[in-house]
């Protein structure tokens, strides 16, 4: 039987030493994200939004100062800069584009606002850059008492042809 039990042994020893070895295989992963900010060439924002507070009939507003930046990436100089209103509206009465007046040389010269596209600032604006523009009103002397807003928008126009490669 002792043998037979050595027999044993050194053929289970052969068999250990035969056999492959099998190490434990660890796998680590880890990944990164990847971002790309695709911005505009060409942008434009307009603020602080004009409050002219309370004003009576034929009175004319203190001048109220809106800054247009072009915030777009474009080194070009954009191709145009338009300005135009819509009618006063307190949901009951109206009151005229053009009671809105808009100074682009800090009050020396007004121009009444209209509903089509008016170019400003010479058609320019570069980029990263702001312009000031200002603004008043005046209540024609028969106005409904009421609470009037309207709308100003600003457009800028850049050129974002590709550059040539």
């Amino acid at each position: 039987m002792e043998k037979l039990l050595e027999k044993i042994a050194i053929g289970i020893m052969v068999l250990a030493i035969a056999s492959p070895v099998v190490l434990a295989v660890e796998t680590h992963t880890d990944s990164v994200i990847a971002t790309a900010n695709v911005v505009a060439l060409c942008g434009v924002e307009a603020s602080p939004d004009i409050v002219f507070g309370d004003l009576v009939p034929s009175q004319t507003s203190t001048p109220a100062t809106v800054t247009v930046t072009n915030d777009g990436s474009s080194n070009t100089l954009s191709s145009d800069v338009t300005v135009e209103g819509t009618p006063w509206n307190d949901g009951t009465h109206t009151m005229a584009i053009g009671q809105t007046q808009y100074s682009e040389d800090s009050g020396t010269t007004w121009a009444a606002l209209t509903g089509s596209p008016v170019t400003i600032f010479g058609g320019v604006i570069s980029a990263a850059s702001s312009k000031p523009i200002d603004f008043e009103v005046t209540i024609p002397g028969n106005q409904p008492v009421g609470l009037y807003s309207q709308t100003i928008t600003f457009t800028l126009s850049c050129d974002t042809t590709p550059p040539q490669v």
